[in-house]
């Protein structure tokens, strides 16, 4: 099914979602706040009501028509405990990020939830590279997919934020497709949340299981391998998203030097510890990364200008012949 028939078809997929799984309604989602001008995520869980921050696993059981809004999209007013809200009209937004995991960089990973247990834990590239995963924004007016690909993909507006204390509701649709047939198993993806004058959130996960995968599963083994590993799916120091950390890392953090804002840019981020700005400590992520490159790792963190030679021994180092992706 192309992306094409599938925004004409989506609408009648979720119209069965809603009559035959009514069980399956909003019973949370991942709560948007900040934290000294950081956008966090949490967990809001409506069956028991609590809310908690700092959440950055989540699971999403798709039906058997592979269409699903929930977890949904929320911020309070009446921020909960430890954070705090957004102003009034604040446009969210979401990226997809790529993973890194047992040597290979995706953006769209895939385990078939063989043998049930936690040390079979093992998420790989999607088996079919047909198979995409899409959320789309409000009234299906736009969309963006993941497809395994080793790259960032900008994503669309989540929605804004009102003056109710429910600041934000937004359901939007994730929606799993393929040319052929989607493969069972439980599917991830990384993203983050990003808003003007703020820095964007710690990369978050959303683990996906197809209607054959036992919850129990999902939500009692996936996630739970997710929530213990959010700090390591993500490649340190590979700014350029390549799956590799080089020197073409070095000088996009070069370029961006000095500069603020939420970083969703296509072609990578330098902000390598989310903290909002292009500064000497992500130098210090990057550089902790390049173990190949001895020279590098003994150095005292240098400003830009003072580091020009050094990157030409990482050029001759790691990758001579590549063009900076910009």
């Amino acid at each position: 099914m192309t992306h094409r028939i599938a925004r004409v078809a989506l609408p009648l997929l979720i119209c069965a979602t809603l009559l035959c799984h009514s069980a399956m309604a909003h019973k949370g989602g991942i709560i948007v706040q900040q934290i000294d001008g950081r956008l966090v995520t949490g967990y809001d869980d409506e069956t028991s009501g609590l809310q908690t921050i700092g959440d950055r696993a989540f699971a999403l059981l798709f039906p058997s028509s592979l269409a699903n809004d929930v977890p949904s999209f929320l911020s309070f007013a009446q921020a909960p405990s430890g954070s705090a809200s957004l102003p009034v009209g604040s446009n969210l937004y979401w990226d997809f990020l790529p993973m890194h995991f047992d040597g290979v960089t995706s953006n769209l990973m895939f385990w078939d939830a063989s043998g049930g247990q936690p040390e079979d834990v093992h998420f790989s590239p999607a088996p079919q590279t047909d198979t995409t995963l899409t959320l789309y924004t409000q009234g299906f007016t736009d969309n963006a997919s993941v497809d395994g690909a080793a790259a960032m993909v900008r994503g669309k507006r989540l929605g804004v934020t009102t003056a109710d204390n429910l600041a934000l509701h937004a359901h939007r649709w994730f929606f799993m497709d393929s040319q052929t047939s989607t493969p069972e198993g439980i599917y991830l993806i990384a993203m983050q949340v990003r808003a003007d004058g703020f820095a964007s959130s710690e990369p978050f996960f959303v683990a996906a299981a197809t209607s054959s995968i036992p919850a129990s599963v999902l939500d009692d083994v996936a996630l739970p391998w997710v929530a213990e590993h959010v700090d390591d799916l993500l490649l340190e120091g590979d700014f350029n998203f390549d799956g590799e950390v080089d020197s073409w890392d070095y000088m996009l953090w070069r370029q961006q030097f000095g500069s603020s804002g939420d970083f969703a840019i296509g072609n990578g981020s330098a902000n390598g510890n989310y903290d909002g700005v292009v500064d000497a400590a992500d130098y210090t992520v990057w550089r902790d990364q390049m173990a190949n490159v001895a020279l590098l790792v003994s150095y005292s963190t240098p400003e830009p200008t003072g580091v020009a030679l050094l990157v030409l021994a990482a050029f001759v180092c790691t990758a001579p012949a590549r063009r900076l992706n910009h």
